[in-house]
């Protein structure tokens, strides 16, 4: 029995599909992955369906200067804006102080490590990969969208997550977001705030 929760262990310690080595253990039913999961369907489910995407299996370290803004003292309060958007536009509670942090730190790791997610991409025909340069075609958009969606963070007592999520459809076509999940009662996660942060 013990070596066989040895090769489990060692197993979650090898490459990933793509070569990359991920040293994080997560498996499906982790909270990350069920937090990324969850994050994904919600991104793709607001997105042209006929679109092709790249979900990328890494997310760009210029975006830590971006993660590095919140939670530092005297700062401003951010505003989440409560999802589904509605008019007048609602705001939700803020993730707590300890998530923002830890989200700063560790929030540039790609949900794609996540074998759940790379289920789901493999049903929907999605390529995990980096992405490369494209022409704009005749409507100023890349052939190919670009989705970036950093592994969850998740909150010591498993209550709330947060994501980085990025979409680049043309060289002044896309934007960012930083996502806030809650988990139900019945152990679901769904995404319920947006905070801005870029946009083109």
């Amino acid at each position: 029995m013990a070596l066989i929760a040895l090769a489990v262990f060692a197993a979650a310690l090898t490459l990933q599909g793509d070569g990359r080595k991920v040293g994080t253990g997560l498996e499906p039913t982790s909270s990350a992955c069920s937090a990324g999961l969850a994050a994904l369907e919600d991104a793709l489910s607001s997105r042209d369906r006929h679109r092709r995407f790249l979900l990328t299996d890494r997310v760009d370290r210029d975006v830590v200067e971006t993660l590095e803004l919140f939670g530092r003292p005297g700062d401003a309060p951010a505003r989440w804006v409560s999802l589904p958007a509605t008019l007048p536009i609602t705001y939700a509670r803020a993730p707590n102080p300890e998530l923002l942090k830890r989200f700063a730190d560790r929030g540039w790791d790609s949900v794609a490590s996540c074998p759940n997610v790379r289920v789901l991409v493999a049903r929907k025909g999605i390529r995990i990969g980096r992405p490369k340069a494209q022409r704009p075609r005749w409507n100023q958009e890349y052939p190919v969208a670009t989705i970036e969606l950093s592994l969850p963070v998740v909150s010591e007592d498993d209550s709330e997550a947060l994501v980085y999520e990025s979409t680049v459809y043309g060289p002044l076509s896309g934007g960012a977001n930083a996502l806030l999940l809650r988990k139900s009662p019945d152990g679901r996660w769904a995404v319920v705030a947006l905070h801005g942060l870029w946009v083109s």
